[in-house]
């Protein structure tokens, strides 16, 4: 079984047969995030323990400091921290949607059976996927790999190269006992 890790993120953990989860946190944006919490929380403490003189008082620049300060503290937080996954349970029949800070706080349950098939298809490239070779023919693209059927569709992970996206989604097809459809443009199908 081929078990990738995601390109953007995607943590895919196969331990049992039957469960396979995928985890997915925001890697481009965690080093903003880390600046953020660290720029947050000094403005945070200055703001509330800044100069001994003025703790009486409250003036407009102490204001700035703890408002500002918390809305930091909370982006920095969010971006270090805000993971979404998708948990795929043969045994009870059910693909769980999840989104929270590194552990889920709110789901969405889908049946397993209301999926038909598992699909991969290029994506454009965008803004957070700028080419890395220039001189690649595919250069930018990434290949998001998604279930889809009448309960609509989930995105699993994004790979950058074609091949290892389809060969993936072939095996997990497979694994699920559903149809594997790959749209024009992916080598292999």
């Amino acid at each position: 079984m081929v078990l990738p890790d995601g390109d953007y993120g995607t943590a895919v953990s196969w331990a049992e047969p039957d469960r396979i989860c995928f985890t997915r946190r925001v890697k481009d944006y965690e080093l903003v995030g880390w600046l953020a919490l660290a720029f947050g929380l000094a403005m945070l403490l200055f703001g509330i323990y800044g100069s001994a003189s003025a703790i009486a008082a409250i003036d407009m620049e102490r204001v700035f400091l703890v408002a500002g300060g918390g809305i930091l503290t909370a982006a920095g937080v969010h971006f270090c921290l805000w993971r979404t996954g998708v948990i795929i349970d043969r045994d009870c029949g059910l693909v769980m949607q999840w989104w929270g800070l590194v552990t889920p706080f709110w789901s969405k349950d889908h049946p397993l059976d209301g999926f038909v098939r598992v699909k991969v298809c290029p994506d454009e490239p965008n803004w957070r996927s700028l080419p890395c070779d220039l001189g690649s023919e595919r250069a930018g693209n990434v290949y998001p790999v998604h279930l889809v059927g009448p309960v609509g569709e989930v995105e699993l992970t994004r790979l950058k190269d074609a091949d290892e996206a389809r060969m993936f989604a072939n095996e997990l097809a497979g694994h699920l006992g559903i149809e594997y459809h790959a749209v024009p443009g992916i080598s292999g199908s």
